[in-house]
């Protein structure tokens, strides 16, 4: 079964269960090229009976507990909707199907995919991590033209290969912002646990070694390890799939912390002047505010999330509050075609 395929069903499941609950089955998307092997495949990782339902989330909040030693509040609590957002109950021979929250089914085809393929190994995860860089990339490119987006370059140092941060965004060839990213996503005990990085250490570790990496560029370019032309005020930014360090500056500090520590071992000729104030940026925010900004408006917001009064801002609050907002919203910048095949067929009439 194709991604591509499991989202259609999802997608059809999304819209049919908006209409009204309790609905019968989809049994043929035909039309839309997707088989019935494939329909049910789908719907075994998209939905649960009622009685499975009601024992998985009662396994899944027990194991949350345990992990946290404590009981959770209904706010923090683990929900089974998010792994099987469609609820099915059997009625003798008649199934009924029913989305209790239906944009779960969304999040369960999209986000909730990385669950699925983490699991995969290494390869799986270079790949997942290197689409993550060409997607930012691109999604840049294609609402802000006048950047060019260059990618890594590799070069040696103390006969030791390293890499440039993953985004280098220029302007007539002068960097004007640089972009580590890190694909990894928060684990349940990363959002909710009283001490978030002692719970998801190898987590926020790879946050604080893309600060470290981003220092190391501004330090070898000072020193003419590599040669760059660089804006005086460019951004260090770190994109993340998630939102890792949100509503939390004690956390960003910590962060901060930790990559001076691996900067004075492994980079002891780095000055304060190399270490720029990062810059952390959810990818989900920085696809809003290319939505909603020219060239100069999402600089600007970066450089201002730089400033004391803005640290421990979200980047899209910066936006929001220090830079004048773009007349109208720009166009959706992609083809969803080119991803689902689907998505542009004729559909013959069908609703």
């Amino acid at each position: 079964m194709t991604i591509a395929d499991f989202f259609a069903v999802a997608f059809s499941y999304f819209a049919h269960l908006m209409r009204g609950p309790w609905s019968p089955p989809i049994h043929d998307l035909s039309f839309l090229g997707i088989s019935s092997d494939a329909v049910e495949k789908s719907l075994k990782l998209l939905s649960a009976d009622i009685w499975s339902a009601r024992h998985e989330s009662r396994q899944l909040l027990s194991k949350f507990e345990a992990s946290a030693r404590s009981i959770l509040p209904v706010i923090y609590q683990p929900s089974h909707l998010r792994i099987k957002p469609i609820i099915r109950r059997d009625l003798g021979l008649r199934q009924q199907y029913i989305a209790p929250l239906p944009a779960l089914i969304i999040l369960r085809a999209t986000v909730g995919l990385y669950y699925d393929l983490q699991g995969g190994g290494t390869t799986i995860t270079n790949e997942a991590t290197k689409r993550f860089e060409d997607y930012a990339r691109r999604s840049i490119s294609a609402h802000c033209p006048g950047f060019e987006c260059a990618p890594a370059v590799k070069y040696r140092y103390k006969k030791n290969p390293v890499e440039t941060p993953d985004i280098l965004l220029m302007q007539a060839g002068r960097i004007v912002a640089v972009f580590e990213c890190k694909a990894t996503k928060l684990t349940f005990e990363a959002q909710y646990a009283d001490d978030p990085v002692e719970s998801a250490n190898d987590g926020y570790a790879q946050i604080a070694k893309a600060i470290f990496q981003l220092w190391r560029f501004f330090s070898h370019v000072r020193r003419g390890i590599i040669k760059f032309d660089i804006d005086a005020d460019a951004p260090a930014v770190v994109l993340t799939m998630d939102a890792w360090t949100q509503m939390s500056r004690p956390l960003r500090d910590r962060l901060i912390t930790e990559a001076r520590k691996i900067s004075y071992e492994k980079e002891p000729d780095m000055t304060d002047e190399d270490r720029r104030h990062p810059i952390f940026c959810p990818i989900r925010e920085l696809d809003v505010m290319l939505t909603l900004s020219n060239e100069e408006q999402l600089l600007a917001a970066f450089r201002a999330g730089c400033e004391p009064y803005y640290q421990g801002w979200s980047i899209a609050q910066v936006r929001a509050d220090a830079v004048p907002t773009l007349k109208g919203t720009k166009k959706y910048a992609f083809d969803p075609s080119e991803l689902l095949p689907w998505w542009a067929k004729k559909l013959d009439g069908a609703a």
